[in-house]
């Protein structure tokens, strides 16, 4: 519509444009590429009067996401070595822990090949060490039948308003400036088929974290229930609504018109533009993110639970409190004896029987399951993006644009162990166990004999039971001999003789088996080990979970990168554009929202994209899993100089020029720097019970990462090619570089992402040709094509072989990405 008014002698033009789009059959896909039936509903409105152009509107969008599937529907057994009670150590000749005859009658297995052989021997020897069982219910907590597939319909609604103002202030500057408002739902199931736990894990997690804090156990934690949820049952939805989405925007565009001058010489009349933009953005998250939690961690509708770990033994000498491990008899045979590791179902009726729990629904202390949940303190992500580019038009129809843009994400998704075990604080000291346990390692790694180790006040204000005259009478647990202090005692407990690497066993063995003693508890805790004072067991765990992963938004990242833009449009037969971006992309986790809620391993070669320490979370900032530091590209169409209206063969006759006139020759390139690779510690697992982390990089095992890695200054000057006769590798000297490489420290979490992978090069060419045929409006087309000209091999860090363990193929590529030189021909006729 336009109406025009007579205003003071002027006629002021305005305009009021209407859009209305309703979709109600429009479809969208979730992160996982699947298909989502989305109602859609929006409607923008522009107004135009002087130099300014108002907009508003807004839309609603309506998601229902049906899913239909088997995949959680089956109990599986497994051959894990982590799974027994000293992890395949058991049967491995050296090992202290080795009990076969055969142990003492072979060589020792070497210390850098340790994690392969306990894998190898325990898969050879079929042991099935763990199960994991899978249970689906209704609403009402009946158990669906083993097999029977999970039928849920899940519930997004979204709802935006915008308002915008194009503000021309002269010809050449534009403002614009503007606001968005978003709204999401927590998504829901509309059949009620929905859980929630109880109480909130945020709110359960911090209550932890104030437990250890004051040097109570964190066992006076709440334990966690689980009961229907959600709208349809009338109760609490996963997480709260988010009302608080609000999204200023602002940009200027300015074209300075300069026509003399040294400023017309250097940004000329309109052939410079500056441009600046500021805008805050938030995600949509919700449909996969529930959709993992719901196959992984809704307790009590689809639900997975772990045998107890260390519930049997590889035999016949070694058994736990299952017996011995049932071997693998073959595929075919149903009547191998698993049955005794399946634990059974927790279902029977609403509110759902935590992990743990008894017959009665009664949790028992000590079920240490391994599950997952959501965390309900979950907000929406948003990141302030920023930008800045200047632009300028050149001589022989070149033009060149640099810029800088920025993207400061926070409240962003990150997994992270909402219930490792608790760095249980000294408040008299003000250390905190993990410190302590760094102070112990440090003197082992000092070559300090037990008997010259003076008392920590960690050890001794909460392990008086470890001392003389405790119940554990000062009696050391590799050495023999009693009355010495806690601080000795809790050294050889730490230390490699029991404990170190795998350093969780101390946490493990002090909350499940006293050992003997318990650390000093608070009032209203049992005496257990009968010394008149209270004892606090699963002080570090809790007494229902080992690890309880879950989705939170606690992370945060930045990228910074310059673009350097070279673009040239058709003239003379030829047009390119040349992008160089240099960047630097850091962050706390590079999942995305379809990885599964238990993901811990990533796809560069080791750990990233789950908190190692949830205490610690900035442990975890570092480049990113796609971080590039050089990006270059370059894609060109070129008219080849042959042929009628060129440069050479304008004269041919017709059959000459249909058959060498008119080719274009076309092509892209590619080169980028390596992205992250990671180093991971060898079957032990040092701060996180469930994650094992990377290795960490220094000369000592008490390297705790101030200075550079010696490992990184290796690869960069590594080739693919590796030593002579090997396997395709990261490094240049793999034996070298293992060196540089050592078990991780508890509390720490080992590097992340600081290694790189192989840089990436990459032609792809096309010859084309168009024929017009003597009829009016037909053509013939030919194009011939090669993908990857040179032939040119680019290595993926997601298949590198590269634990601390694995000596022989330290650092070894098993994967690439893309693949070989390819050529296809095109023939096409147009009518």
């Amino acid at each position: 519509t336009r109406i025009s008014e007579q205003t003071a002698g002027q006629q002021t033009q305005e305009y009021v444009n209407f859009r209305f789009i309703s979709n109600l059959k429009d479809y969208a896909s979730d992160t996982n590429g699947r298909i989502l039936p989305q109602h859609h509903l929006r409607d923008d409105v522009s107004y135009t009067r002087g130099t300014h152009t108002f907009s508003f509107g807004g839309e609603t969008r309506f998601t229902r996401n049906s899913r239909f599937n088997n995949a959680n529907s089956f109990h599986f057994f497994t051959l894990n070595p982590s799974w027994l009670p000293n992890v395949g150590r058991d049967v491995r000749p050296g090992a202290s822990a080795c009990q076969e005859p055969g142990c003492t009658a072979v060589p020792a297995v070497a210390s850098n090949f340790a994690a392969a052989y306990n894998d190898a021997a325990i898969n050879l020897l079929g042991v099935i060490s763990q199960a994991t069982a899978f249970y689906n219910f209704d609403r009402t907590g009946a158990t669906q039948p083993a097999g029977a597939p999970v039928s849920r319909r899940f519930a997004v609604n979204e709802y935006e308003l915008y308002y915008q103002d194009q503000w021309r202030i002269r010809p050449d500057l534009t403002l614009t400036f503007g606001t968005r408002y978003l709204l999401i739902s927590p998504p829901w199931e509309t059949n009620g088929n929905q859980v929630s736990p109880s109480p909130s894990l945020g709110e359960w997690f911090e209550t932890r974290r104030q437990l250890m804090l004051a040097g109570i156990g964190v066992n006076h934690a709440p334990q966690i229930s689980f009961a229907l949820g959600g709208p349809a049952n009338k109760a609490p939805n996963y997480y709260d609504w988010d009302f608080n989405n609000w999204s200023p925007r602002v940009a200027a565009a300015w074209a300075p018109r300069f026509k003399s001058g040294p400023l017309g010489w250097l940004l000329g009349d309109a052939k410079t533009v500056f441009r600046f933009g500021y805008s805050i953005v938030y995600d949509r998250i919700g449909n996969a993110l529930i959709a993992s939690f719901d196959d992984a961690g809704s307790f009590g509708m689809s639900t997975n639970i772990d045998s107890v770990f260390g519930g049997c033994g590889e035999g016949p000498s070694v058994a736990g409190p299952l017996g011995v491990c049932p071997r693998f008899a073959g595929v075919f045979n149903t009547t191998a004896p698993t049955a005794q590791l399946l634990p059974p179902s927790p279902g029977g009726s609403f509110p759902a029987f935590p992990p743990g729990a008894d017959v009665n629904g009664v949790p028992q202390p000590g079920s240490f399951a391994i599950t997952s949940a959501l965390d309900s303190t979950i907000t929406t992500p948003y990141a302030h993006t920023i930008n800045f580019s200047i632009g300028r038009s050149l001589p022989w129809d070149l033009s060149l644009e640099a810029g800088y843009v920025g993207r400061r994400g926070r409240d962003q998704l990150i997994i992270r162990d909402l219930g490792m075990p608790g760095d249980i604080c000294d408040p008299l000291s003000g250390t905190c166990y993990f410190e302590a346990a760094r102070q112990l390692l440090a003197l082992e790694d000092a070559g300090t004999a037990v008997g010259s180790i003076a008392p920590i006040p960690f050890w001794e204000n909460l392990f008086p039971s470890f001392g003389p005259s405790g119940i554990n009478g000062g009696t050391l647990p590799c050495s023999g001999g009693s009355g010495f202090s806690a601080t000795q005692v809790a050294f050889e407990l730490m230390s490699s003789c029991f404990s170190h690497p795998d350093t969780t066993v101390f946490p493990w063995v002090i909350d499940n088996f006293g050992y003997p003693g318990y650390m000093r508890g608070s009032p209203g805790d049992r005496d257990v080990d009968g010394d008149g004072l209270p004892d606090a067991p699963f002080a570090f765990f809790d007494d229902q979970f080992a690890t309880v992963t879950a989705w939170s938004t606690t992370a945060r990242s930045e990228y910074h990168g310059f673009q350097l833009t070279l673009r040239k449009r058709m003239s003379h037969g030829l047009q390119f554009d040349l992008n160089y971006t240099l960047s630097k992309s850091l962050d706390m986790s590079s999942s995305v929202e379809r990885n599964g809620i238990a993901a811990g391993f990533s796809g560069t070669g080791g750990y990233t994209g789950s908190t190692i320490n949830t205490w610690e979370p900035n442990l975890e900032y570092s480049f990113s899993d796609f971080d590039m530091r050089h990006q270059l590209n370059l894609n060109w169409i070129y008219e080849l100089p042959f042929g009628k209206g060129r440069a050479f063969g304008s004269n041919w006759n017709k059959t000459l020029d249909t058959i060498l006139g008119g080719w274009e020759f076309s092509g892209i390139f590619r080169a980028n720097s390596g992205i992250p690779a990671n180093v991971i510690n060898a079957r032990v697992w040092p701060t996180n019970w469930n994650l094992q982390g990377n290795a960490t990089c220094g000369p000592s095992s008490t390297w705790t990462g101030v200075a550079p890695c010696p490992a990184t200054q290796n690869v960069k000057a590594a080739t693919h090619t590796g030593v002579t006769g090997s396997s395709p590798n990261l490094f240049a000297d793999p034996d070298t570089a293992l060196q540089g490489f050592r078990f991780t420290l508890p509390g720490l979490r080992g590097e992340r992402n600081i290694l790189r992978g192989d840089k990436y090069l990459n032609w792809d060419w096309a010859l084309s040709k168009r024929i017009n045929m003597p009829w009016e409006g037909h053509s013939f087309y030919i194009r011939w094509e090669a993908f990857n000209v040179f032939n040119q091999v680019y290595f993926d860090t997601g298949t590198l072989s590269a634990s601390i363990g694995r000596a022989g193929t330290f650092g070894d590529y098993r994967g690439v990405l893309g693949g070989p030189r390819r050529m296809q021909i095109t023939l096409r006729y147009a009518f």
